[in-house]
C-alpha cells in the first residue's frame, strides 16, 4: 500500500469510533522525508477511510537540503583554497555528513558551526552557519511545497475550510521553516498525535494483519486509488484503406494501437474485460499512460495470449476476452484470457404416445390411438455478454 495510506491507516483505526457516518472528518496528512515532500487528502467515517486526493514532490526533501548547503559551501572551500571537495570521493563524504549534522543542529538552535579537519589536502573548513542563511538557501523549496499542498486540495475537491486537521510526518518535518510553510498554506495549526518516523510502518503491519486470516483486527475498510493511468498496447493490421480487427490480412501493414483500461484515480481492487478478435496468438503490452515521464521505468509487463484451434479448418476469427486487474496493492496483471464461442443448434421434443383403456369389443388393432406427433423445435443462443467493469472476487 502507498505510505500516505498507510500512515491514515495507522491513524484512524484507533480512532474509529470517534468518526461519523453522517459527518465525514477530512484530515491532511503532510509528509517530509529525505526523499520526497507529499500531501494526502483523507475522508474517514466510522470504520472506513477514502483517500480524496495526493500530491507529490520528489526535488524536496531532506537529501536536497544537504545538497544545497554541500554546494554553497564547497564553493566557498573551492573559492579559498582552489580545491575542489565534490570532485573527491572521501571529502564528498566527510562534507555531506557534516552538513546533515548542521541541519539537525539548526532545527533547534539558532546556529551551528560547520567544521571538518582537513577536508582536502590538509584544508579544513570552518565556518558558523545560521538558521536565517539555511532558510534563505532554501527559499525556492517554499514555492514548491505551496504547489504540492495546493495540488492537493484541488485533487480531493475540497476547500481549507474543510479540513479538520493537519498532521505532520517524516524525519525532515522537524524543520522550523517547513513547518512554517505548511501552517501558512493551510491555515491549521500542526498536529503531531503520530510517531513521525514509525507510523507508515505501523500502518503497513495494520494491513498485513487485516489480509491474513491467522490475526482478527478490527473491521476498518480502505478505499484508495491508483495515482498514475495505465494503458494496454497491442499490433494491429491495418489495410490500406480501413482498419480491421483481424490479424494475418494479406496486404495489410501493421499499427500499434492502444486503449487505457484504468485512468488515473481508479479504485484500487477492479477488474476490467478486454474483447479481441484474432486468429492467431497476439502480444499485449501495459505501461503508464504518459511513459515519457517515466522513461524506462513505464513499462508494467508483456503477456502472450494463444489462440486456440479445434480443428485444421477453423481459420475464422476467435473472441477472446482478455481479464485485466489493478490489485488491491495497485499492481496491475492480466489474470487470464477466455475464448468465447458461439453455438445455436435445435432442441426437438417428441410428445409421448398416450394410451387409453382398451375396450376388449374392438379391434385389437383399434386399442391404440396415437396422437399426431408434432415437433417442437427451439433454438438457444449460447452467449456471453460483455464486463467492462466489475469488483474484484
Amino acid at each position: 500500500m502507498n505510505d500516505s495510506t498507510a500512515t491514515a491507516l495507522a491513524y484512524g483505526i484507533y480512532r474509529s469510533n470517534e468518526f461519523s457516518d453522517d459527518t465525514p472528518t477530512i484530515v491532511a496528512f503532510t509528509s517530509v522525508g529525505a526523499s520526497h515532500f507529499g500531501t494526502s487528502i483523507v475522508k474517514f467515517t466510522k470504520g472506513h477511510l477514502t483517500v480524496l486526493g495526493e500530491a507529490i514532490d520528489t526535488t524536496v526533501g531532506g537529501r536536497y537540503i544537504d545538497k544545497i548547503l554541500m554546494e554553497h559551501y564547497s564553493q566557498q572551500f573551492t573559492t579559498k583554497t582552489g580545491l575542489d571537495p565534490l570532485k573527491n570521493a572521501k571529502s564528498r563524504f566527510k562534507l555531506e555528513e557534516a552538513v546533515n549534522k548542521v541541519k539537525k543542529i539548526l532545527s533547534a538552535n539558532n546556529e551551528a558551526v560547520l567544521g571538518i579537519e582537513c577536508l582536502l589536502e590538509d584544508e579544513d573548513l570552518n565556518v558558523v552557519v545560521t538558521r536565517d542563511k539555511l532558510e534563505e538557501l532554501c527559499a525556492p523549496m517554499v514555492d514548491k511545497m505551496q504547489s504540492v499542498m495546493n495540488k492537493a486540495l484541488k485533487e480531493a475537491n475540497i476547500t481549507i475550510d474543510d479540513l479538520h486537521s493537519v498532521e505532520i510526518i517524516g524525519g525532515v518535518s522537524r524543520v522550523p521553516f517547513i513547518q512554517r510553510t505548511i501552517v501558512d498554506t493551510l491555515h491549521k495549526d500542526l498536529s503531531r498525535t503520530l510517531n513521525a518516523d514509525e507510523c507508515v510502518a505501523r500502518g503497513c503491519a495494520l494491513q498485513a494483519a487485516m489480509l491474513s486470516p491467522l490475526f482478527k483486527v478490527r473491521d476498518f475498510a480502505v478505499t484508495d486509488f491508483t495515482q498514475q493511468g495505465i494503458e494496454v498496447a497491442w499490433q494491429q493490421q491495418q489495410q490500406a484503406t480501413s482498419t480491421t480487427d483481424n490479424d494475418d490480412v494479406e496486404g495489410c501493414s501493421s499499427i500499434i494501437k492502444r486503449t487505457e483500461v484504468f485512468p488515473p484515480r481508479s479504485t484500487l481492487n477492479t477488474v476490467k474485460m478486454l474483447t479481441f478478435y484474432r486468429k492467431e496468438a497476439f502480444e499485449l503490452w501495459a505501461q503508464y499512460t504518459n511513459s515519457e515521464d517515466h522513461g524506462d521505468d513505464a513499462s508494467l509487463g508483456r503477456y502472450t495470449i494463444q489462440v486456440p484451434h479445434n480443428s485444421e479448418n477453423d481459420e475464422g476469427p476467435k473472441k477472446i476476452k482478455v481479464r485485466a486487474k489493478l490489485s488491491l496493492h495497485g499492481t496491475f496483471s492480466i489474470e487470464n484470457a477466455i475464448m468465447i464461442e458461439e453455438e445455436e443448434y435445435q432442441v426437438v421434443e417428441k410428445e409421448r404416445r398416450r394410451r387409453r383403456p382398451i375396450n376388449k369389443e374392438t379391434n385389437d388393432d383399434e386399442n391404440m390411438v396415437d396422437a399426431s406427433p408434432s415437433a417442437a423445435a427451439a433454438t438457444t443462443t449460447i452467449t456471453n455478454d460483455d464486463v467492462n467493469m466489475q469488483p474484484a472476487e
